[in-house]
């Protein structure tokens, strides 16, 4: 299907990287057409603008992190499951540790390339340091390049992660046309206001922090206009 066929309410298993599975877990959240997925905004952003080498990781700082994972194991006690796994890039290793969460055990494999936003701390559980306050995490694909930057994080369930997120949407994006405006040229040109399109890219993938900002605005004005309209 070209893009000129693009259809908003094309079912979203039809999205490059989404598939029947991955489009059976995003109807938990309501998405079940591509105008859906379009719509599923981030709930936050995370500044992914530069990587901390291992060798710089500083108890109570957070740092956005790159490496290889190896001596992945799994321990139980009677409150928690600790999954604990090396990571190490060109400058050292750390310790990572995920608590509650041994599903992971079926994705995470020695030799498997992550990008990993947290904070360090000591481990009391492991002894020593480790980043265990893990805000997100992606897999990487082999000969991935990193795309550093502002990156969305969007809600969502056990079954679908950060990098299946960001991926189904930068797919979307790719391959639809341009958003059509919906509001009157005077009102654009009269509240400074960006095109819908435009918006519509930033708000998912914004390309700094004005942008984002401009985004925000354009699709909040949206919204309240076309509720005025209905009142």
């Amino acid at each position: 299907m070209s893009k000129y066929e693009f259809k908003f309410t094309d079912p979203v298993m039809y999205v490059k990287g989404v598939g029947p599975n991955r489009a059976k877990a995003m109807e938990n959240l309501n998405i079940f057409t591509k105008y859906d997925l379009l719509t599923h905004y981030p709930r936050a952003y995370e500044d992914q603008s530069q990587l901390t080498p291992i060798a710089r990781a500083r108890i109570d700082e957070q740092g956005i992190f790159v490496g290889t994972l190896s001596n992945i194991s799994l321990r139980e006690t009677p409150r928690l499951k600790i999954i604990s796994a090396i990571l190490t890039d060109s400058s050292g290793s750390i310790q990572v540790t995920w608590f509650n969460q041994d599903y992971l055990m079926k994705k995470l494999k020695s030799g498997t390339r992550i990008m990993i936003n947290g904070k360090v701390k000591y481990d009391r559980y492991n002894g020593g340091v480790s980043i265990n306050q893990i805000n997100s995490f992606a897999i990487l694909e082999p000969g991935e390049n990193i795309k550093l930057g502002i990156k969305p994080v969007y809600p969502s369930t056990a079954a679908l992660n950060q990098s299946v997120w960001r991926t189904a949407i930068q797919n979307l994006l790719d391959a639809m046309p341009p958003v059509k405006e919906i509001l009157p040229p005077a009102i654009i040109n009269k509240l400074s206001l960006i095109p819908l399109d435009t918006a519509m890219r930033q708000i998912h993938f914004p390309d700094n922090e004005e942008k984002l900002k401009l985004a925000r605005r354009r699709l909040a004005f949206d919204e309240l206009f076309l509720i005025q309209c209905g009142l």
